[in-house]
């Protein structure tokens, strides 16, 4: 979180039942639409001792809400990315497509994430600030992606990462028309050591992956669908989605035989997980990519 002088705004309790950004305008009234989405975006608004940033999250009554007025918001340390989240153990960002969560072995002077972000907390930090990895998005999959700060909060996300991750939910573009709009796929997955690639098998020395979707639109071309994970396996959605016959758009790799929008469609839009030291519910969530719903609008 922004450090420096912060006002904090406490309500004993919701009089009525309404959405969390709705209720907002009506309560800062003073503050711009504008203004009232970013302190939401930034992490500054706690539910009942919980953190949420979903514009659409349910208040009830009796709930209790404080709000952080931080005077300065923290600016992105590069155009790739952004900062969502930040405290003394955690930093969350939104990755853009095309950048590398670590340094890639062939070509270690590529820009990554990683060293973005471990040179932002440098200059907050001092020299001797550093980040941790705790998991990976692919390069050309943009969104949340969670680096620790200290190595006790990786060492506690890495032992204890499918308990203390409560919801990770992608959104992507398949190629065609989906005839169920939910369903489950299953599969061990193996990788192929010459050529890194992915593939699902009935090997039990596989690694067992479980993928949950559900089509929120399409049209004849392209389905925008949900996906939640059981399992964090490497390219899982790439390879579950190429086996129903639908791989994403732009995954050449794995299937895709279109590239509407010059980027694989895949993006990490919601995180919501149990803080490793402070143990408050952290939710993020972005925003689901203009270009996604556009490709997938009836016609």
């Amino acid at each position: 979180m922004a450090k420096g002088n912060a006002e904090r705004i406490r309500i004993t309790s919701v009089k009525e039942d309404a959405l969390l950004l709705d209720w907002l305008f009506l309560f800062l009234n003073d503050k711009s639409k504008q203004m009232v989405k970013s302190i939401l975006r930034s992490g500054q608004v706690h539910v009942n001792g919980r953190i949420v940033t979903q514009f659409n999250y349910a208040l009830k009554v009796g709930d209790k809400v404080e709000i952080e007025m931080v005077r300065q918001e923290k600016k992105s340390p590069h155009p790739m990315m952004e900062i969502v989240y930040e405290d003394a153990d955690i930093v969350v960002i939104n990755k853009k497509s095309g950048l590398c969560t670590i340094a890639v072995p062939n070509a270690p002077q590529i820009e990554n994430a990683y060293h973005i972000v471990d040179q932002y907390v440098k200059i907050a930090g001092g020299p001797k600030a550093r980040i941790f990895i705790v998991h990976r998005l692919d390069r050309d999959t943009s969104g949340l992606l969670m680096f620790a700060k200290t190595s006790r909060a990786q060492n506690i996300l890495r032992h204890h990462w499918d308990e203390m991750v409560l919801d990770r939910l992608y959104v992507a573009v398949l190629e065609g028309k989906m005839q169920k709009m939910t369903g489950v796929v299953k599969s061990y997955l193996m990788e192929n050591p010459n050529t890194f690639k992915v593939y699902s098998t009935k090997n039990p020395a596989g690694k067992f992956a479980i993928t949950h979707y559900r089509i929120l639109q399409q049209n004849e071309q392209y389905a925008l669908a949900e996906l939640d994970l059981e399992t964090g396996r490497k390219n899982q959605i790439r390879v579950h989605m190429s086996d129903v016959g639908h791989p994403i758009a732009g995954d050449i790799k794995y299937g895709g035989k279109t590239d509407p929008i010059e980027r694989m469609c895949l993006h990490a839009f919601k995180l919501k997980f149990t803080h490793p030291i402070t143990r408050k519910i952290i939710d993020l969530e972005t925003p689901i990519p203009v270009e996604f719903k556009n490709l997938c609008k009836e016609r």
